[in-house]
C-alpha cells in the first residue's frame, strides 16, 4: 500500500525525549522510590537469622503494594553466595554475613532502583572499608552532578574516585536514568552523548564485587535540578545494622 515509503526505527528517538520528565512524571517516581524507602525501613527492623530470601521478598512485595505500587523486581545478595545467585530463595540469611537488596517497584508506570547493605550482627570489617570507600567515591561523584555536565564527565568523575580508593565497578556503566523502563536513558558511561539537564532523574550505582565476600553496592535515586540535585531517597546509603 505505501510503496514507497521508508520506515525508520525512533525507538532511541523516543528515549532520548523521555531522558528529561515532566512534573507528573517525576510525582510518580518520587511515590514509587518512597514506597521502596519505606519497604527498606521495614526490612531493617525484621531482617534476622533465618529469614530466607523468599521471606525477604514477600516482605517487600506486601510493603510496595501496601503503598499503592506494583512490586517490579528483587536480587538478594546474601553474603558470597550473592556472587552467583541473585534471585531470592529458600537461603537463609547467617549470623556475621551482610545482606543487600537491590529492588524496585512502579508507580502508574514510573520506576524506583534502590540498592541497599545491611550488616546482620558484626560485619567483617573489610566489608565496612570497603563500604566506607564506595561512599566516598560516590559522594565525590555528586560533586559534578548539575545542569550543564557531561554524562560521561559523571562517569569520569566516578571512575576515577573508585580507582583512587583501590576498587573497580563490576558494571559497565555507573548509573542510569529511570522512568517507564528501570533503565532509561542516559546511562551514566564513557560514551554517553547526553548533558544533564534539570528534571533528569537517575539512580546512581556503584556496585563491585569482591572474591572473598561477594557484592557490596551502592544504589540511590536523585533528581537533577536547577543548581545540583535531589536525593529522591535518603535511607540507602549508609551501611545499616541489624541484632542477631
Amino acid at each position: 500500500l505505501l510503496p514507497d515509503a521508508e520506515f525508520r526505527d525512533v525507538g532511541p528517538l523516543f528515549r532520548e525525549l523521555r531522558a528529561v520528565k515532566s512534573d507528573e512524571e517525576i510525582r510518580r517516581i518520587r511515590h514509587a522510590v518512597k514506597a521502596t524507602e519505606a519497604a527498606h525501613k521495614v526490612f531493617y527492623q525484621n531482617v534476622r537469622p533465618g529469614m530466607t530470601g523468599l521471606d525477604i521478598e514477600s516482605l517487600y512485595g506486601s510493603e510496595h503494594y501496601r503503598a499503592g505500587t506494583r512490586h517490579e523486581w528483587m536480587h538478594i545478595w546474601l553474603g558470597i553466595r550473592g556472587i552467583e545467585i541473585e534471585c531470592p530463595d529458600a537461603a537463609e540469611v547467617k549470623a556475621g554475613e551482610f545482606v543487600g537488596i537491590d529492588v524496585g517497584c512502579s508507580y502508574k508506570h514510573y520506576t524506583s532502583d534502590v540498592c541497599s547493605m545491611t550488616a546482620v550482627g558484626d560485619p567483617n570489617p573489610k566489608i565496612m572499608s570497603i563500604h566506607a570507600a564506595i561512599l566516598r567515591a560516590y559522594d565525590a561523584t555528586l560533586e559534578v552532578v548539575r545542569p550543564g555536565t557531561p554524562v560521561k564527565q559523571v562517569y569520569e568523575t566516578g571512575k576515577l574516585a573508585l580507582e583512587r580508593e583501590g576498587i573497580e565497578n563490576f558494571i559497565w556503566f555507573l548509573g542510569h536514568g529511570i522512568g517507564r523502563d528501570v533503565h532509561d536513558e542516559p546511562y551514566l558511561d564513557p560514551g554517553s552523548k547526553y548533558v544533564l539537564e534539570k528534571n533528569m532523574p537517575l539512580a546512581l550505582e556503584f556496585s563491585i564485587r569482591d572474591p572473598e565476600l561477594g557484592p557490596i553496592a551502592v544504589e540511590d535515586n536523585i533528581l537533577v535540578t536547577a543548581d545540583g540535585y535531589e536525593n529522591l531517597s535518603t535511607t540507602s546509603r549508609e551501611m545499616h545494622f541489624a541484632p542477631v
